[in-house]
């Protein structure tokens, strides 16, 4: 696997591809940053070139910078019908704003100008997950303060739609669209829960997540398989993952931690978890087995869980906050870094 490191200067918050289907040195990569002398976050948005056609040594062209208005706590981007895509990003004083992204505009050499759409006060703390559908541009967003809210994304404006508030009772974390119709959230004071948007009232099915040690588990990131809706992926607390088969109807399954059956490389924070798309592409379809995942976490790991077993792709001496995996072909990994990096990583499959 080669790596290469791309110096920013300022914090790394959030790192993703944006979805297209140019080459691989042609992707577009959108990042959130923040400046701790001014205190200004902001959003960029970067083609991914290469300055060695012989040795592949990536660098960033930038193509757009958005100044945000507030520090973003959560980051998703999609593609919309045409050549249009979407950059959405939570942050922690509850907006959300939106950068619409012209596919043609953002081949040329000026930098993008359009101005992006901000929904202010949508939740009164901080929104801890977004996701974005495909096609549509509908936006999924929970927060701290424990409501789930849906925004419509039209070209001049955002139409909120509260989906349900828990009145302070529990304070969600996580969230992923599993259709146009459903999605997946997890919390503080809540079980992982599977809501149905033609069901309103409460969830339609939920479990439990069974934490080790004395004190309450957190959940920072959940995955719901691209392919197989019904299955979905956890990550939080003590290097804890869980995999929940919603057909089961019972407790999660747990992949790393504590008490897994073979004990993980991570025993800290996991900070982001998803479905790896590559192994999923080439791996058996048996539905009795749980599907390669990759995670990453606060002690700087990034890895793989496959078949019960632990592979290390990744050892940083700092936090790797934030990893995507390009889903055109599955071999891209770009990771954002506490020590104010983003790594690149070329992996063979």
């Amino acid at each position: 696997m080669a790596s290469w490191r791309l110096p920013q200067g300022r914090a790394v918050g959030s790192v993703r591809w944006l979805p297209s289907s140019a080459a691989a040195w042609d992707r577009m990569l959108v990042s959130t940053l923040f400046d701790p002398e001014t205190g200004k976050p902001s959003l960029e948005l970067n083609a991914l070139g290469s300055k060695d056609s012989t040795e592949g040594r990536p660098w960033l062209d930038l193509r757009g910078e958005w100044e945000l208005p507030g520090r973003v706590s959560a980051l998703a981007t999609a593609a919309l019908q045409g050549e249009n895509f979407l950059a959405v990003a939570g942050s922690i004083e509850g907006s959300v704003t939106v950068v619409p992204v012209d596919a043609v505009q953002v081949t040329t050499s000026e930098l993008l100008d359009k101005e992006p759409l901000v929904l202010s006060g949508l939740h009164e703390a901080s929104v801890c997950a977004v996701d974005v559908l495909d096609d549509s541009g509908d936006c999924l967003a929970v927060g701290e303060d424990g409501k789930i809210s849906v925004v419509k994304i039209s070209e001049s404006e955002l139409l909120p739609k509260r989906v349900h508030d828990s009145h302070g009772h529990i304070s969600f974390s996580a969230a992923h669209w599993a259709s146009s119709m459903e999605f997946v959230t997890a919390g503080v004071g809540a079980p992982l829960q599977w809501w149905d948007l033609r069901k309103p009232g409460g969830p339609v099915s939920q479990c439990r997540l069974k934490w080790d040690g004395s004190s309450p588990g957190f959940v920072h990131s959940l995955d719901v398989h691209p392919s197989r809706k019904h299955l979905c992926v956890v990550g939080g607390s003590g290097g804890s993952i869980f995999a929940w088969d919603l057909r089961w109807q019972r407790d999660a399954v747990k992949l790393a931690g504590v008490s897994a059956s073979k004990s993980a490389i991570v025993e800290s924070e996991v900070w982001e978890v998803k479905y790896d798309h590559a192994s999923t592409i080439s791996s058996s379809s048996d539905s009795g087995k749980v599907p390669p995942v990759m995670f990453c976490s606060e002690d700087g790991v990034l890895a793989t869980i496959e078949g019960g077993n632990v592979t290390e792709l990744l050892a940083e001496p700092c936090a790797i906050n934030s990893f995507d995996v390009d889903c055109e072909n599955g071999k891209d990994i770009v990771c954002g870094l506490e020590h104010e990096s983003i790594l690149f990583l070329k992996r063979r499959i």
